[in-house]
């Protein structure tokens, strides 16, 4: 099963030859009736047919309209960690990545979940001041009082609705947002003016992550000395591998990465999926192995045999300053 969906997202990315093609225009016949679906979905919200209840406490909504790493989690455990002093804040996510769980509890504090995230506001809107939810951009059972939409540079590049692409809304739906934040970015220029020929009064912010500190199994600081002149192994289970990767290699530009293996996100390293991956290291003389903070929590280490290393980044966002006035400026209202 974790074969076929790394197959199936290479897929949509590779250059495709005549029979691939033909597979990818029936995915897209599929995506049309999705289409269908989620357009008719939105109309219903828009024309106040389906109504969004509205808490007497703030909600800021952190969601996304593709179906990949766009740093979601991060800016959650961001903005909990920024407002957490003035306000008393929550933070709610789906259920589905006990990974993101622990890891928004360990960094942010006080963090709930559901599916059903409605009657979860209702049930806590009497002890918080402020709900910071993951990942409920199409989620419109719920009025937001601040919505925020992460994206990636790339993703503006081809907009395929799943399951011919990746997109969970048509491009347009980027008008519903107050603000995007996009990571993993190269070319600014092209990003403002192809968000703003969408919505023309949109904000927009960057985000970048910055080098903190290697940790290991224990969660002890590891000088990046070490790696120094040795080959190293890099293993991850998240949204978006390459990003991970790149910022990897350009936080630490003298890092020797012999070898890189990936899985999708949220994946639960089993005893014997971690044997073969520890095979295929020590093939290539690999001892040492980077994973993600997330990562930490799909690996029983008390199982595994090579060293491991959490690379551990802090967040920053370009116009921080005003990025975090705008969201104080909503919640005082």
């Amino acid at each position: 099963m974790v074969g076929l969906k790394i197959k199936y997202l290479r897929f949509l990315e590779k250059r495709k030859n005549l029979l691939e093609n033909f597979f990818w225009y029936l995915l897209k016949l599929f995506s049309f009736l999705y289409l269908f679906f989620v357009e008719t979905n939105n109309w219903l919200y828009e024309k106040g047919i389906r109504k969004s209840y509205k808490s007497k406490k703030k909600l800021i909504n952190i969601g996304n309209i593709v179906w990949a790493g766009t740093a979601k989690t991060s800016l959650v455990i961001y903005l909990a960690t920024k407002l957490k002093n003035k306000f008393r804040v929550a933070c709610i996510l789906k259920g589905y990545a006990p990974d993101e769980y622990q890891l928004v509890k360990e960094k942010a504090g006080n963090i709930f979940e559901a599916k059903n995230r409605l009657s979860l506001i209702k049930k806590l809107e009497d002890e918080f001041d402020v709900f910071i939810l993951d990942d409920c951009f199409q989620y419109r059972k719920l009025f937001y009082n601040l919505n925020i939409l992460m994206m990636r540079e790339k993703d503006l590049y081809s907009f395929n609705l799943i399951p011919a692409g990746i997109y969970r809304e048509p491009l347009k739906s980027i008008r519903r947002a107050d603000l995007v934040v996009v990571s993993y970015v190269e070319n600014k220029e092209f990003v403002r003016r192809r968000l703003l020929s969408l919505k023309n009064d949109l904000e927009i912010f960057f985000l970048h992550y910055k080098f903190k500190n290697f940790l290991n199994k224990e969660k002890r600081i590891v000088d990046a000395s070490y790696f120094r002149n040795k080959d190293v192994g890099v293993l991850c289970a998240v949204g978006y591998p390459q990003g991970f990767l790149d910022t990897l290699k350009k936080e630490i530009s003298f890092l020797r990465i012999k070898k890189f293996v990936f899985y999708p996100d949220h994946f639960q390293f089993k005893d014997k999926e971690i044997k073969k991956i520890e095979k295929r290291f020590l093939e290539e003389g690999i001892e040492d192995i980077i994973i993600t903070y997330k990562d930490y929590y799909h690996i029983d280490f008390e199982k595994t045999s090579l060293n491991y290393f959490i690379f551990d980044v802090d967040l920053y966002i370009e116009e921080e300053e005003l990025f975090l006035k705008k969201i104080e400026d909503v919640l005082s209202m």
